[in-house]
């Protein structure tokens, strides 16, 4: 069931994708940087975002920052005008923005989560916010 500590939780693992890389990768972020993330930590740059990769309560984990920076915000915006078929989803149309984001982690992502023991077919942990929510809802079928 719901657990309200547990959403707490993932809440502060999204607000960790927002700092550098190199406080994510030493685990170093404050409190956002809950106990018992396994390192390493990966980080894997995206066109205007970041995703960072470990494992965490004993399952791999993948979280996408969200709009950050102005080109991020582009990419957000996108939606006004552009829908684009997807490959992965036999006639879906996705937000253009998004899976431009998602198409520039997709290799480091999937890389990383081999390299931690959560290759295809595990069951991993996702999350996100704003822009890295719709991101990571879009690796979660891909």
């Amino acid at each position: 069931g719901f657990s309200v500590d547990r959403a707490v939780r993932f809440a502060q693992l999204a607000g960790a994708a927002y700092c550098s890389a190199a406080s994510l990768e030493s685990w170093n972020c404050g409190g956002k940087c809950v106990a018992h993330m396994e390192r390493p930590v990966h980080v894997c740059p995206g066109s205007s975002t970041q995703a960072y990769i470990g494992a965490w309560a004993g399952r791999g984990l993948v979280v996408f920052e969200g709009t950050k920076q102005f080109s991020s915000m582009i990419q957000d915006l996108r939606a006004w005008k552009e829908t684009t078929p997807w490959e992965t989803c036999s006639g879906c149309y996705v937000h253009a923005g998004f899976l431009d984001e998602w198409l520039s982690l997709q290799a480091c992502v999937m890389d990383k989560l081999r390299h931690i023991g959560s290759g295809r077919g595990s069951k991993i942990r996702v999350a996100g916010h704003s822009l890295g929510g719709a991101v990571g809802s879009l690796a979660m079928l891909a």
